[in-house]
């Protein structure tokens, strides 16, 4: 039976995104802060995982009649659970370093403390675009005329 690796306790930062007033993405009028939002992301960690806690304010824009929120864009993709520089290493160990999902996934758990699902990773190939773009020097099926063709130059 394989022995479990210990229980690492996350490092906790906090980033305050609160601000009195913001301009409306829509019209451009300053609105005020209506309230306020928590939004949690992993991000890179050594031998502990890192936890942000980003805490956002929430505006009104009287004009438009809209509620919006202060950017957090430059952290992580909307609605996301992990930061843009996880995304990158992961993506790096699938494309660059051509690993399989599985072991994409636990290198990101050995040596960063953070847990990236599997279907998170198969996403986000699939976003980048290269998954079905054949590896140069791979050899591939020419669909017209039923044979091999070589990619190499």
């Amino acid at each position: 039976m394989p022995r479990t690796p210990p229980i690492r306790f996350a490092e906790i930062r906090k980033i305050d995104r609160d601000y009195r007033s913001r301009p409306c993405p829509f019209c451009r009028r300053t609105s005020k802060r209506r309230t306020f939002g928590k939004h949690r992301l992993w991000d890179l960690g050594g031998p502990r995982p890192v936890l942000l806690e980003v805490r956002y304010s929430v505006h009104f824009c009287k004009r438009c009649r809209k509620y919006f929120s202060a950017s957090c864009s430059d952290l992580a993709e909307p609605l996301a659970r992990f930061t843009h520089r996880v995304k990158e290493k992961a993506l790096a160990s699938v494309l660059d370093d051509r690993l399989p999902l599985l072991d994409a996934q636990n290198r990101m758990l050995r040596d960063f403390s953070v847990y990236v699902p599997r279907s998170t990773l198969h996403r986000w190939v699939l976003q980048a675009g290269e998954k079905n773009q054949p590896h140069e020097g791979v050899r591939a099926v020419d669909a017209k005329a039923g044979k091999r063709v070589s990619r190499r130059r």
